[in-house]
């Protein structure tokens, strides 16, 4: 099945330069340890370790985000020369929440598989040591659960590892906490305030853009899931049959057992540019389209445009109006959905 998951990469740095099989298994207890005591049947779904690495996986980002900084904290916090090493140990952790498909053995999870796992294993090591880093739609997943308050530092955009592409990246921190600088090891304070900089003015290349697509057909294509989901819970005589991949979503909603709607959204090619095209009503197959969304830029950063002005004037204003991903998702699934008012 597949399932929008809280995934937990983490790696010990250094841990190839140790000297002497005892240290890498005091490493290796270190980590059971941890996972012993942190680790609960409710906060997570999915554990694997291999050497020094670890993967963790919840339903719930908060699980996910409380274990990443259980686990930066014992590395921190560790007699590190009491337990025979030279000098102190620290941790990498990344975390990313994506949709993947859920291997399953006896009704029971057994492993996560699909390209969204890589795009998070794809953080982990470009990691400053004894940090977590956040993706972009980890950090909104969590921004989202009110219940809960973290603190974050920005990074910007910044290569993955293996020539993945780029991210916009975050740092989790607790409420009120400082972060550590690994290279001097002093405190850099979280700004309190939001510090106003200029806007530099920047020529963005042909990759960036395609990047961008791509990660915005992502969000897209989460939405769509998510909105999927609550909408199939919505009503007694719903149901809505969900699909996605990599480059392609399809969603055909049912009224009492009848097809009432249907729509598909995939990357394509329009004109001379790569789009992300939507379909909505059209039979299976067709490669026809109602909307296609363009990326543009203002020269000062990258953007969506709805370019038909089919839809979207009454939930992003002007349908000329550059918008977010999400913004164009959820003028995509208004749009969709408004048949099922009538």
């Amino acid at each position: 099945m597949t399932q929008i998951v809280s995934i937990l990469f983490a790696d010990v740095v250094g841990y190839s330069k140790l000297e002497g099989d005892g240290l890498a298994v005091r490493v290796a207890e270190f980590i059971d340890d941890f996972l012993l005591r942190d680790l609960t049947p409710a906060n997570h779904f999915l554990q694997k370790t291999w050497g020094d690495g670890l993967l963790i996986a919840s339903y719930d980002p908060v699980d996910i985000a409380e274990i990443a900084l259980a686990l930066r904290d014992r590395f921190r916090n560790a007699q590190w020369k009491r337990l025979g090493f030279s000098s102190p140990l620290s941790v990498r952790i990344a975390t990313h929440a994506e949709r993947v498909q859920i291997r399953m053995r006896d009704g029971e999870p057994v492993d996560i598989v699909g390209g969204n796992v890589n795009s998070a294993a794809r953080i982990e090591p470009v990691v400053e040591p004894g940090c977590i880093f956040c993706s972009e739609l980890f950090h909104q997943h969590l921004k989202n659960t009110p219940q809960v308050e973290y603190g974050w530092r920005p990074l910007g955009v910044r290569p993955l590892a293996k020539g993945f592409g780029k991210m916009a990246l975050f740092e989790l921190l607790r409420v009120h906490e400082t972060s550590i600088s690994p290279e001097s090891g002093s405190e850099r304070p979280v700004p309190a305030f939001e510090i106003p900089q200029p806007r530099i003015p920047r020529e963005f290349t042909d990759r960036e853009r395609d990047d961008y697509l791509v990660e915005s057909f992502k969000v897209i294509a989460d939405y769509f899931g998510e909105a999927a989901s609550q909408l199939k819970s919505a009503a007694s005589n719903i149901d809505v049959r969900f699909s996605s991949d990599s480059s392609q979503v399809e969603c055909v909603v049912y009224l009492g057992g009848r097809e009432r709607t249907r729509c598909r959204i995939w990357i394509g090619q329009e004109l001379q540019s790569r789009s992300i095209l939507f379909s909505e009503g059209q039979p299976v197959g067709s490669n026809s389209y109602n909307e296609y969304i363009n990326v543009v830029d203002d020269r000062f950063q990258l953007s969506l445009r709805m370019m038909m002005g089919m839809m979207g004037i009454s939930v992003l204003g002007r349908n000329e109006k550059p918008a977010t991903p999400a913004e164009v998702a959820k003028a995509l699934w208004v749009r969709f959905t408004r048949i099922l008012e009538q």
